[in-house]
Protein backbone atom coordinates (compact mmCIF):
# COMPACT_ATOMS: atom_id res chain seq x y z
CA UNK A 1 0.00 0.00 0.00
CA UNK A 2 1.32 3.45 -0.83
CA UNK A 3 2.33 5.70 1.85
CA UNK A 4 -0.27 8.30 2.79
CA UNK A 5 0.33 11.56 3.19
CA UNK A 6 -0.89 15.09 4.19
CA UNK A 7 1.98 16.95 2.41
CA UNK A 8 0.26 18.34 -0.81
CA UNK A 9 3.55 18.79 -2.01
CA UNK A 10 5.20 15.90 -1.81
CA UNK A 11 5.71 13.79 -4.48
CA UNK A 12 4.53 10.03 -5.09
CA UNK A 13 6.07 8.42 -8.08
CA UNK A 14 4.08 5.55 -9.80
CA UNK A 15 5.26 3.85 -12.74
CA UNK A 16 3.43 0.99 -13.09
CA UNK A 17 0.05 -0.15 -11.12
CA UNK A 18 -0.42 -3.51 -10.82
CA UNK A 19 -4.48 -4.61 -11.03
CA UNK A 20 -5.91 -7.25 -7.58
CA UNK A 21 -6.52 -10.54 -8.51
CA UNK A 22 -8.74 -12.00 -6.74
CA UNK A 23 -8.04 -15.73 -8.06
CA UNK A 24 -4.55 -15.42 -7.16
CA UNK A 25 -3.80 -18.24 -5.03
CA UNK A 26 -1.20 -19.17 -2.35
CA UNK A 27 1.88 -16.84 -2.92
CA UNK A 28 5.51 -15.42 -1.38
CA UNK A 29 7.30 -13.23 -2.57
CA UNK A 30 5.74 -13.17 -6.27
CA UNK A 31 2.67 -11.79 -7.63
CA UNK A 32 0.31 -12.91 -10.98
CA UNK A 33 0.16 -10.43 -13.45
CA UNK A 34 -1.86 -12.22 -15.89
CA UNK A 35 -2.86 -15.52 -17.11
CA UNK A 36 -3.77 -17.47 -20.99
CA UNK A 37 -5.54 -20.16 -21.88
CA UNK A 38 -6.50 -20.63 -25.85
CA UNK A 39 -10.25 -19.09 -25.73
CA UNK A 40 -11.89 -21.23 -28.31
CA UNK A 41 -11.13 -24.34 -25.92
CA UNK A 42 -10.92 -23.92 -22.46
CA UNK A 43 -10.76 -28.25 -22.54
CA UNK A 44 -6.87 -28.07 -23.52
CA UNK A 45 -4.40 -29.30 -21.38
CA UNK A 46 -0.95 -27.58 -21.82
CA UNK A 47 2.62 -28.71 -21.73
CA UNK A 48 5.81 -27.31 -21.74
CA UNK A 49 6.74 -23.26 -22.19
CA UNK A 50 9.70 -20.73 -23.33
CA UNK A 51 10.56 -17.69 -24.06
CA UNK A 52 11.60 -15.41 -26.68
CA UNK A 53 12.68 -11.74 -26.59
CA UNK A 54 13.83 -9.27 -29.45
CA UNK A 55 13.20 -5.74 -30.06
CA UNK A 56 9.89 -5.64 -30.85
CA UNK A 57 9.26 -6.90 -26.77
CA UNK A 58 8.94 -10.59 -25.38
CA UNK A 59 7.39 -13.69 -26.15
CA UNK A 60 5.98 -16.84 -24.53
CA UNK A 61 5.44 -20.19 -26.55
CA UNK A 62 3.58 -22.80 -24.87
CA UNK A 63 2.57 -26.32 -26.18
CA UNK A 64 -0.65 -27.66 -25.51
CA UNK A 65 -1.99 -31.17 -26.34
CA UNK A 66 -2.63 -30.35 -30.08
CA UNK A 67 -1.46 -26.75 -30.69
CA UNK A 68 2.20 -25.13 -30.45
CA UNK A 69 0.61 -21.48 -29.29
CA UNK A 70 2.73 -18.02 -30.04
CA UNK A 71 1.71 -15.30 -27.04
CA UNK A 72 3.02 -11.83 -26.71
CA UNK A 73 3.95 -11.30 -22.82
CA UNK A 74 5.42 -7.74 -23.87
CA UNK A 75 2.40 -6.09 -21.86
CA UNK A 76 3.18 -9.03 -18.86
CA UNK A 77 -0.53 -7.95 -17.28
CA UNK A 78 -2.39 -8.05 -21.16
CA UNK A 79 -0.97 -11.23 -23.01
CA UNK A 80 -3.00 -11.92 -26.43
CA UNK A 81 -2.29 -14.94 -29.02
CA UNK A 82 -0.36 -14.00 -31.96
CA UNK A 83 -0.41 -17.53 -33.32
CA UNK A 84 -2.00 -21.10 -32.52
CA UNK A 85 -0.28 -23.61 -34.62
CA UNK A 86 -2.07 -27.20 -35.47
CA UNK A 87 0.70 -29.77 -34.36
CA UNK A 88 -0.75 -32.49 -36.16
CA UNK A 89 -1.20 -35.21 -33.19
CA UNK A 90 -2.79 -34.78 -30.17
CA UNK A 91 -0.15 -35.26 -27.71
CA UNK A 92 0.39 -34.75 -23.87
CA UNK A 93 4.52 -33.94 -24.10
CA UNK A 94 5.76 -30.92 -26.22
CA UNK A 95 8.61 -28.78 -25.96
CA UNK A 96 9.90 -25.70 -27.69
CA UNK A 97 13.41 -24.15 -27.41
CA UNK A 98 14.68 -21.15 -29.66
CA UNK A 99 17.53 -20.74 -31.94
CA UNK A 100 18.51 -16.79 -33.64
CA UNK A 101 14.88 -15.81 -34.39
CA UNK A 102 13.80 -19.21 -34.63
CA UNK A 103 12.17 -21.35 -32.46
CA UNK A 104 12.01 -25.65 -32.47
CA UNK A 105 9.30 -27.63 -31.58
CA UNK A 106 8.99 -31.16 -31.17
CA UNK A 107 6.60 -33.99 -29.46
CA UNK A 108 6.18 -37.25 -27.84
CA UNK A 109 3.79 -39.86 -28.74
CA UNK A 110 3.71 -38.60 -31.96
CA UNK A 111 5.12 -38.50 -35.37
CA UNK A 112 5.42 -34.61 -36.27
CA UNK A 113 9.81 -34.40 -35.85
CA UNK A 114 10.54 -31.09 -35.72
CA UNK A 115 8.74 -28.06 -36.37
CA UNK A 116 10.63 -25.36 -37.42
CA UNK A 117 8.76 -21.28 -36.40
CA UNK A 118 10.04 -17.95 -37.99
CA UNK A 119 10.15 -15.44 -35.30
CA UNK A 120 11.44 -12.25 -37.41
CA UNK A 121 7.85 -10.53 -38.21
CA UNK A 122 7.39 -10.38 -34.73
CA UNK A 123 4.98 -9.04 -33.19
CA UNK A 124 2.40 -9.25 -35.84
CA UNK A 125 3.77 -12.92 -37.28
CA UNK A 126 5.08 -15.77 -36.96
CA UNK A 127 5.57 -18.33 -39.25
CA UNK A 128 5.91 -21.83 -39.78
CA UNK A 129 8.78 -22.34 -42.19
CA UNK A 130 9.68 -26.01 -42.06
CA UNK A 131 8.90 -29.76 -40.40
CA UNK A 132 11.76 -32.26 -40.00
CA UNK A 133 10.67 -35.56 -39.67
CA UNK A 134 12.74 -37.62 -42.21
CA UNK A 135 15.34 -38.27 -39.11
CA UNK A 136 12.30 -39.40 -36.40
CA UNK A 137 8.99 -38.81 -35.62
CA UNK A 138 8.72 -38.53 -31.93
CA UNK A 139 11.34 -36.91 -29.26
CA UNK A 140 10.57 -36.29 -25.74
CA UNK A 141 13.11 -33.39 -25.40
CA UNK A 142 15.40 -30.82 -26.87
CA UNK A 143 18.26 -28.88 -25.65
CA UNK A 144 19.94 -25.91 -27.88
CA UNK A 145 23.58 -24.65 -27.44
CA UNK A 146 26.01 -23.40 -29.25
CA UNK A 147 24.31 -23.43 -32.56
CA UNK A 148 23.25 -27.15 -32.48
CA UNK A 149 20.19 -28.73 -31.69
CA UNK A 150 20.35 -32.05 -29.60
CA UNK A 151 17.57 -34.26 -29.81
CA UNK A 152 16.81 -37.04 -27.28
CA UNK A 153 13.98 -39.27 -26.05
CA UNK A 154 13.39 -40.85 -29.78
CA UNK A 155 12.10 -44.26 -30.55
CA UNK A 156 14.66 -46.92 -31.54
CA UNK A 157 18.45 -47.54 -30.75
CA UNK A 158 19.63 -43.63 -31.43
CA UNK A 159 19.81 -41.89 -28.11
CA UNK A 160 20.94 -38.68 -29.13
CA UNK A 161 20.68 -37.02 -32.56
CA UNK A 162 22.85 -33.49 -32.85
CA UNK A 163 21.84 -31.16 -35.54
CA UNK A 164 23.40 -28.20 -37.30
CA UNK A 165 21.81 -24.86 -36.89
CA UNK A 166 24.50 -22.46 -37.94
CA UNK A 167 24.88 -23.75 -41.17
CA UNK A 168 21.10 -23.78 -42.30
CA UNK A 169 18.69 -22.89 -39.24
CA UNK A 170 15.75 -23.92 -41.27
CA UNK A 171 16.63 -27.12 -42.80
CA UNK A 172 19.21 -27.99 -40.44
CA UNK A 173 21.82 -30.72 -41.27
CA UNK A 174 21.93 -34.23 -39.42
CA UNK A 175 25.98 -34.07 -37.86
CA UNK A 176 25.34 -37.44 -36.07
CA UNK A 177 22.83 -40.10 -34.48
CA UNK A 178 24.44 -41.73 -31.05
CA UNK A 179 23.85 -44.76 -30.25
CA UNK A 180 24.99 -44.54 -26.51
CA UNK A 181 24.78 -48.49 -25.99
CA UNK A 182 27.46 -49.12 -28.86
CA UNK A 183 29.69 -46.18 -26.93
CA UNK A 184 29.64 -47.74 -24.12
CA UNK A 185 29.26 -51.81 -25.50
CA UNK A 186 26.69 -52.80 -23.37
CA UNK A 187 25.08 -54.89 -25.71
CA UNK A 188 21.41 -53.61 -24.86
CA UNK A 189 19.69 -50.71 -25.06
CA UNK A 190 20.14 -48.81 -21.69
CA UNK A 191 20.64 -45.03 -22.30
CA UNK A 192 17.39 -43.84 -23.47
CA UNK A 193 17.71 -39.81 -22.24
CA UNK A 194 14.55 -38.28 -20.94
CA UNK A 195 16.05 -34.95 -20.85
CA UNK A 196 19.19 -33.25 -21.45
CA UNK A 197 21.13 -30.02 -20.48
CA UNK A 198 24.55 -28.78 -22.24
CA UNK A 199 27.20 -26.14 -21.21
CA UNK A 200 30.20 -26.29 -23.41
CA UNK A 201 29.70 -29.02 -24.77
CA UNK A 202 28.98 -31.47 -21.85
CA UNK A 203 25.83 -33.01 -21.89
CA UNK A 204 23.66 -33.58 -18.25
CA UNK A 205 21.73 -36.67 -19.46
CA UNK A 206 19.48 -37.79 -17.02
CA UNK A 207 18.54 -41.39 -17.97
CA UNK A 208 15.37 -42.67 -16.44
CA UNK A 209 15.87 -45.12 -13.86
CA UNK A 210 19.59 -45.43 -15.38
CA UNK A 211 20.66 -42.41 -13.85
CA UNK A 212 22.48 -39.35 -14.20
CA UNK A 213 25.03 -39.53 -16.93
CA UNK A 214 27.78 -36.44 -18.07
CA UNK A 215 29.07 -36.88 -21.74
CA UNK A 216 32.11 -35.58 -23.25
CA UNK A 217 29.91 -34.16 -27.07
CA UNK A 218 32.62 -32.28 -28.27
CA UNK A 219 33.04 -34.55 -31.42
CA UNK A 220 29.75 -35.79 -32.16
CA UNK A 221 30.95 -38.83 -33.75
CA UNK A 222 33.71 -39.28 -30.67
CA UNK A 223 31.05 -38.96 -27.58
CA UNK A 224 32.80 -40.24 -24.78
CA UNK A 225 31.91 -40.53 -20.60
CA UNK A 226 32.62 -38.39 -18.11
CA UNK A 227 30.78 -39.46 -14.92
CA UNK A 228 27.63 -40.93 -13.74
CA UNK A 229 26.03 -42.10 -10.32
CA UNK A 230 22.68 -43.58 -9.83
CA UNK A 231 20.71 -42.87 -6.55
CA UNK A 232 17.79 -45.03 -6.65
CA UNK A 233 14.55 -42.87 -8.64
CA UNK A 234 14.12 -42.05 -12.59
CA UNK A 235 16.07 -39.66 -12.99
CA UNK A 236 14.09 -37.05 -15.03
CA UNK A 237 15.85 -33.71 -15.69
CA UNK A 238 18.82 -31.22 -14.33
CA UNK A 239 19.79 -27.26 -15.27
CA UNK A 240 23.34 -26.74 -13.99
CA UNK A 241 24.65 -23.68 -11.85
CA UNK A 242 25.96 -20.22 -13.55
CA UNK A 243 29.59 -21.44 -12.44
CA UNK A 244 29.26 -24.70 -13.44
CA UNK A 245 30.25 -26.43 -10.78
CA UNK A 246 27.08 -27.88 -8.80
CA UNK A 247 24.03 -29.79 -11.05
CA UNK A 248 19.86 -29.28 -9.68
CA UNK A 249 18.57 -32.77 -9.89
CA UNK A 250 14.94 -33.48 -10.61
CA UNK A 251 13.81 -37.67 -9.53
CA UNK A 252 10.12 -37.47 -10.67
CA UNK A 253 9.80 -40.82 -9.63
CA UNK A 254 8.81 -42.12 -6.86
CA UNK A 255 6.01 -39.48 -5.43
CA UNK A 256 7.64 -36.76 -3.51
CA UNK A 257 11.55 -37.19 -4.41
CA UNK A 258 13.68 -34.33 -3.26
CA UNK A 259 15.46 -32.46 -5.29
CA UNK A 260 19.60 -33.65 -5.76
CA UNK A 261 22.49 -30.76 -5.12
CA UNK A 262 25.42 -32.76 -7.37
CA UNK A 263 28.93 -31.59 -6.94
CA UNK A 264 30.39 -31.42 -10.03
CA UNK A 265 34.25 -30.11 -9.31
CA UNK A 266 36.00 -33.06 -9.66
CA UNK A 267 34.22 -34.86 -12.54
CA UNK A 268 36.51 -33.77 -15.61
CA UNK A 269 39.68 -35.37 -13.28
CA UNK A 270 38.29 -38.05 -11.36
CA UNK A 271 35.10 -39.55 -13.03
CA UNK A 272 32.99 -38.90 -10.19
CA UNK A 273 29.75 -36.52 -9.11
CA UNK A 274 28.23 -36.88 -5.62
CA UNK A 275 24.84 -35.88 -4.06
CA UNK A 276 26.28 -33.17 -1.59
CA UNK A 277 22.81 -33.03 0.16
CA UNK A 278 19.15 -32.78 -0.80
CA UNK A 279 15.92 -30.87 -0.38
CA UNK A 280 12.27 -30.85 -0.19
CA UNK A 281 9.44 -27.81 0.77
CA UNK A 282 5.58 -28.69 0.72
CA UNK A 283 3.19 -25.96 0.62
CA UNK A 284 0.23 -25.32 2.88
CA UNK A 285 -2.60 -26.21 3.19
CA UNK A 286 -1.87 -29.46 1.88
CA UNK A 287 1.59 -29.59 3.81
CA UNK A 288 2.27 -31.04 5.97
CA UNK A 289 -0.33 -33.92 5.80
CA UNK A 290 1.03 -35.03 2.48
CA UNK A 291 4.61 -35.25 1.36
CA UNK A 292 3.76 -36.69 -2.63
CA UNK A 293 4.50 -33.45 -4.20
CA UNK A 294 6.77 -33.96 -7.41
CA UNK A 295 9.78 -32.23 -8.72
CA UNK A 296 9.97 -31.46 -12.44
CA UNK A 297 11.83 -29.30 -14.23
CA UNK A 298 14.62 -27.09 -12.75
CA UNK A 299 16.04 -23.68 -14.03
CA UNK A 300 18.98 -21.29 -12.68
CA UNK A 301 19.17 -17.50 -13.10
CA UNK A 302 20.98 -15.17 -11.23
CA UNK A 303 21.33 -16.89 -8.22
CA UNK A 304 17.96 -18.21 -8.27
CA UNK A 305 16.54 -21.81 -8.79
CA UNK A 306 13.42 -22.37 -10.37
CA UNK A 307 11.44 -25.55 -10.13
CA UNK A 308 8.18 -26.62 -11.69
CA UNK A 309 6.53 -28.30 -8.49
CA UNK A 310 3.30 -29.81 -10.98
CA UNK A 311 0.73 -28.98 -7.85
CA UNK A 312 2.70 -26.53 -5.87
CA UNK A 313 3.28 -24.36 -8.98
CA UNK A 314 6.35 -22.52 -9.02
CA UNK A 315 9.00 -22.71 -6.27
CA UNK A 316 11.85 -20.51 -6.20
CA UNK A 317 15.14 -21.39 -4.25
CA UNK A 318 17.84 -18.66 -2.86
CA UNK A 319 21.06 -20.66 -4.16
CA UNK A 320 23.62 -18.14 -3.29
CA UNK A 321 24.90 -21.13 -0.89
CA UNK A 322 24.80 -23.03 -3.78
CA UNK A 323 25.18 -26.22 -1.92
CA UNK A 324 22.29 -25.41 0.97
CA UNK A 325 19.10 -24.25 -1.29
CA UNK A 326 16.67 -22.19 0.59
CA UNK A 327 12.82 -21.72 -0.23
CA UNK A 328 12.65 -17.95 -1.48
CA UNK A 329 9.03 -17.68 -3.58
CA UNK A 330 6.72 -19.54 -4.47
CA UNK A 331 3.14 -19.05 -6.72
CA UNK A 332 0.70 -22.20 -6.36
CA UNK A 333 -1.35 -21.60 -9.13
CA UNK A 334 -3.34 -25.16 -8.77
CA UNK A 335 -6.07 -24.71 -6.62
CA UNK A 336 -7.44 -28.12 -7.13
CA UNK A 337 -5.26 -29.84 -4.10
CA UNK A 338 -5.80 -27.45 -1.54
CA UNK A 339 -9.53 -28.26 -2.11
CA UNK A 340 -9.19 -32.11 -2.13
CA UNK A 341 -6.36 -32.26 0.20
CA UNK A 342 -3.52 -34.63 -1.15
CA UNK A 343 -1.82 -34.45 -4.26
CA UNK A 344 -2.79 -36.38 -7.04
CA UNK A 345 0.17 -36.55 -9.25
CA UNK A 346 1.19 -34.85 -12.20
CA UNK A 347 -1.24 -32.30 -12.75
CA UNK A 348 -0.42 -28.25 -11.82
CA UNK A 349 2.71 -26.42 -13.67
CA UNK A 350 4.66 -28.44 -15.74
CA UNK A 351 7.42 -26.28 -16.63
CA UNK A 352 8.79 -22.46 -16.59
CA UNK A 353 10.99 -20.14 -18.29
CA UNK A 354 12.78 -17.61 -16.05
CA UNK A 355 15.31 -15.96 -19.20
CA UNK A 356 13.31 -12.92 -20.48
CA UNK A 357 15.17 -9.61 -20.09
CA UNK A 358 12.01 -7.89 -17.98
CA UNK A 359 12.92 -10.48 -15.68
CA UNK A 360 9.08 -11.87 -15.65
CA UNK A 361 8.68 -15.51 -15.05
CA UNK A 362 6.62 -17.60 -17.38
CA UNK A 363 5.27 -20.79 -15.90
CA UNK A 364 2.64 -23.28 -17.86
CA UNK A 365 0.00 -24.64 -15.62
CA UNK A 366 -1.46 -28.03 -17.40
CA UNK A 367 -4.57 -26.80 -16.07
CA UNK A 368 -4.82 -23.18 -16.30
CA UNK A 369 -2.64 -22.38 -18.77
CA UNK A 370 0.25 -20.02 -18.95
CA UNK A 371 1.02 -17.83 -16.44
CA UNK A 372 2.96 -14.36 -15.99
CA UNK A 373 4.77 -13.89 -12.38
CA UNK A 374 6.71 -11.37 -11.07
CA UNK A 375 9.11 -12.37 -8.42
CA UNK A 376 10.35 -9.92 -6.15
CA UNK A 377 14.09 -9.69 -6.32
CA UNK A 378 16.88 -10.49 -4.10
CA UNK A 379 16.89 -7.67 -0.74
CA UNK A 380 13.53 -6.42 -0.57
CA UNK A 381 12.79 -7.81 3.16
CA UNK A 382 10.49 -5.09 4.64
CA UNK A 383 13.94 -2.03 4.24
CA UNK A 384 13.30 1.42 3.96
CA UNK A 385 15.85 2.84 1.92
CA UNK A 386 16.21 6.74 3.04
CA UNK A 387 17.92 9.59 0.68
CA UNK A 388 19.68 12.31 2.81
CA UNK A 389 22.90 13.64 1.50
CA UNK A 390 24.05 11.18 -1.30
CA UNK A 391 27.27 11.31 -2.65
CA UNK A 392 28.60 7.78 -3.46
CA UNK A 393 27.97 6.32 -6.86
CA UNK A 394 25.11 4.01 -6.43
CA UNK A 395 22.62 1.88 -5.16
CA UNK A 396 21.45 -1.38 -6.89
CA UNK A 397 19.81 -3.37 -4.53
CA UNK A 398 15.83 -3.37 -3.94
CA UNK A 399 14.14 -2.17 -0.91
CA UNK A 400 10.48 -1.59 -0.26
CA UNK A 401 10.57 1.86 -0.46
CA UNK A 402 12.76 5.16 -0.94
CA UNK A 403 11.96 7.75 0.80
CA UNK A 404 13.51 11.27 1.15
CA UNK A 405 14.03 12.84 4.02
CA UNK A 406 13.86 16.80 4.78
CA UNK A 407 15.96 18.57 2.39
CA UNK A 408 17.64 15.39 1.30
CA UNK A 409 20.18 16.29 -1.89
CA UNK A 410 22.03 14.21 -4.52
CA UNK A 411 25.07 15.50 -5.23
CA UNK A 412 27.10 16.59 -8.48
CA UNK A 413 28.42 14.31 -10.07
CA UNK A 414 26.87 11.12 -8.63
CA UNK A 415 24.95 8.67 -10.65
CA UNK A 416 23.04 6.53 -8.68
CA UNK A 417 20.27 3.97 -9.33
CA UNK A 418 16.92 3.52 -6.52
CA UNK A 419 15.40 0.57 -6.61
CA UNK A 420 11.49 0.11 -4.91
CA UNK A 421 9.15 -2.62 -4.47
CA UNK A 422 6.27 -0.92 -2.76
CA UNK A 423 6.79 3.08 -3.08
CA UNK A 424 8.88 6.01 -3.64
CA UNK A 425 8.15 9.08 -2.05
CA UNK A 426 10.01 12.36 -2.65
CA UNK A 427 9.91 15.47 0.20
CA UNK A 428 8.72 18.87 -1.82
CA UNK A 429 12.14 20.28 -0.72
CA UNK A 430 14.07 17.29 -2.48
CA UNK A 431 17.24 18.20 -4.54
CA UNK A 432 19.08 16.61 -7.20
CA UNK A 433 21.69 19.16 -8.04
CA UNK A 434 23.41 19.62 -11.44
CA UNK A 435 25.23 17.13 -12.66
CA UNK A 436 24.00 14.25 -11.60
CA UNK A 437 22.23 11.61 -12.73
CA UNK A 438 19.55 9.42 -10.79
CA UNK A 439 17.36 6.69 -12.18
CA UNK A 440 14.24 5.60 -9.74
CA UNK A 441 13.12 2.46 -10.51
CA UNK A 442 9.77 1.47 -8.78
CA UNK A 443 8.33 -2.08 -9.35
CA UNK A 444 4.23 -2.07 -7.95
CA UNK A 445 2.37 0.12 -6.10
CA UNK A 446 -1.07 -1.08 -4.76
CA UNK A 447 -3.80 1.03 -3.07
Amino acid sequence: MCLPTNNRNSVLIVFLLLPYFIFSQSALKTTLLSSWKDSTDLSLGYNDVWGYADDTGEYAIIGSRSHINFVNVTDPTSPYSILKYPGGTTTTWRDIKTYGHYAYSVCDACAEGIHIFDLSNLPSAVTHVNQVNSFFGNSHNIFIENGRLYAVGMSGSNDIMVFDLISDPVNPPLLDSIDLDIVMNTGGDMFYIHDIFVKDNIAYASHGYNGYYIWDVSDPTNVSLIADNNWGGYNHSSWISDNGEYAYVAEEVPKGSPMIVVDLSSMMTSGSILSTGTFFDNLTPVAPNELGVTHHNPFVHNDMLFISNYEDGIKIYDIRDPQNPELYGYYDSYIDNDINGNYTGFNGVWGTYPFLPSGILLASDRKYGLQVIKVNPFGCDDSVRYLNDETVSEYKDHSCCVISTPNAKIRNNVNSTYAAELFIYLDSNFEVELGSQVLFNIEVCEN
